[in-house]
């Protein structure tokens, strides 16, 4: 589950974050007149680098990077955070046993 954020303070502290733009879900609902900006939390390099892997197979995730800060706010963002990620992280496993 996610949880839109209005302040950089809202993201958890955290050793890794994956960020990503999600179309399918910007321009429109809350986010109408905005980018989703979307921000899965991680607590090792590991997991980060499983949820990013996951977001670049996906065709609707843009622009995914993992990195050590927290991700900024900008205008014509909407940000929303993810703080569990054992789901990104099933799926990607799950797309390796597929592919092998």
């Amino acid at each position: 589950m996610s949880t839109v954020v209005e302040s950089v303070t809202d993201i958890p502290r955290a050793p890794w974050y994956v960020s990503m733009t999600d179309t399918a879900l910007s321009g429109w609902g809350l986010a109408e007149g905005l980018v989703n900006r979307h921000v899965v939390v991680c607590q090792s390099y590991t997991d980060a680098e499983l949820v990013a892997e996951r977001a670049r197979a996906m065709p609707e995730m843009r622009r995914v990077s993992v990195s050590s800060r927290r991700p900024r706010l900008r205008a014509g963002w909407l940000v929303t955070v993810t703080v569990d990620p054992s789901a990104w992280i099933a799926r990607a496993l799950a797309d390796r046993r597929i592919v092998a």
